[in-house]
């Protein structure tokens, strides 16, 4: 009876839950037209014909400095809080909770808050916009950890934060920014530790980082949260010249570097390379930034354009 009993898997209720929200409740698409269209030519089963994105999903935006990845994420948060319609007003909006984990200290809530409502100007009256953008507003919560440990303890809180604040909500993103902001501080950390453990085996002292993506993991997994991070593009790759950047993270999911070894503790779906179409240019009143979408189950490469103005984000159809 025992073995019988033991051979019977078993989830918790919030396991339940979410499997059941990922059929039923899936967050929307991005409204970028490009990058749903790829997203919706992945080959993978999408839970609803009107979302090109499943819960739970990872999307990694990765460029240089000045490439436009805060600006991307950005207008992905503001589909995350935008209502799906105001008076008959399409919108395309999730009508979630987003909270942005801002490791680089650089969240612009004003800048946000312009674009935010502008985007809104051109969809409903002059006279809507405030109140919406106020409740917009409202979903977003903004929480600046100054290390690793203190990242991955925000992390790990969010669950409780989320239940006592938004119980009547769902969490649609966490966005990250950036996820390589600890990166030169934790790998000198990490070689101290190593280098002084004599009586163990330096193999077993994990990467701070190793927290923080087991911690993404599990609210991945118990709210169906999607999740965006900016990342450093460091290290180019030049064999040949692609236009990518080898990862100089670790540890962190590479699915597009070659390896057959997938990394479970932190699947990542979708990769956003960006690039200026001018770089190191003056400041003009629009920037031209391109992105190379590549998704980890799928051969085809997308690409997305989009222009940053003084008071707007603009989308190449």
């Amino acid at each position: 009876m025992d073995t019988i009993l033991g051979e019977i898997q078993s989830e918790s209720l919030m396991q339940l839950l979410s499997a059941v929200k990922y059929q039923i409740a899936p967050p929307g698409s991005t409204q970028i037209p490009a990058l749903d269209a790829h997203f919706f030519s992945a080959p993978f089963h999408h839970a609803s014909p009107f979302s090109s994105l499943n819960r739970g999903e990872a999307i990694e935006i990765q460029g240089l400095p000045g490439s436009g990845k805060t600006h991307l994420l950005y207008f992905l948060l503001a589909t995350c809080l935008l209502p799906s319609s105001h008076r008959f007003a399409p919108l395309g909006g999730w009508e979630r909770v987003a909270y942005v984990l801002d490791t680089d200290q650089a969240f612009d809530i004003r800048r946000f808050k312009q674009l935010l409502s502008n985007r809104l100007a051109r969809l409903i009256p002059a006279h809507a916009v405030p109140l919406v953008a106020t409740r917009c507003l409202d979903r977003l919560h903004i929480f600046r950890p100054t290390s690793s440990i203190q990242l991955a303890a925000t992390i790990a809180h969010l669950p409780k934060y989320h239940a006592a604040r938004f119980p009547e909500l769902d969490l649609g993103l966490i966005a990250l920014d950036s996820v390589s902001t600890f990166y030169w501080r934790d790998r000198l950390t990490v070689e101290q530790l190593r280098s002084g453990a004599r009586l163990h085996d330096p193999r077993l002292i994990l990467n701070p980082l190793h927290h923080i993506l087991s911690k993404l993991q599990a609210i991945r997994l118990s709210h169906g949260a999607v999740t965006v991070m900016t990342n450093w593009g460091l290290v180019a790759q030049n064999k040949p010249l692609t236009g990518f950047f080898n990862q100089h993270l670790n540890p962190y999911p590479s699915p597009f570097a070659g390896s057959t070894k997938n990394f479970e503790s932190f699947p990542l779906t979708h990769h956003i390379t960006l690039s200026a179409e001018h770089p190191g240019k003056p400041s003009a009143k629009t920037q031209i930034f391109h992105g190379v979408v590549r998704t980890s189950s799928a051969n085809q490469v997308g690409k997305i354009t989009f222009y940053i103005t003084e008071n707007d984000i603009l989308l190449s159809k």
